[in-house]
């Protein structure tokens, strides 16, 4: 239930879409 580990999990090379998740959160 976390986007951002999803996110980091998924997308590791887009250091861009994480820090927006991050900050969505």
């Amino acid at each position: 239930m976390s986007p951002i580990v999803f996110t980091r999990s998924v997308s590791p090379t887009v250091p861009l879409l994480d820090k927006r998740i991050i900050l969505h959160e």
